[in-house]
């Protein structure tokens, strides 16, 4: 597995556990919406992660 593409799901990952704690948590949102909305980030996350990989060679 390429190393960008590691680094990039260690920082979703990381981001969507804090993002999906404070909706469900503080925000009382429902689980099913905090969960669209981390899958909405890591698909829109994952071509800025591409191209600056791209950018970089």
């Amino acid at each position: 597995m390429p190393e960008w593409l590691l680094n990039w799901s260690q920082e979703s990952l990381i981001f969507i556990v804090v993002l999906t704690f404070v909706a469900v948590i503080l925000l009382k949102l429902p689980l099913r919406t905090a969960i669209l909305v981390d899958f909405g980030y890591m698909i829109m996350a994952f071509p800025f992660a591409w191209q600056k990989r791209h950018r970089h060679q």
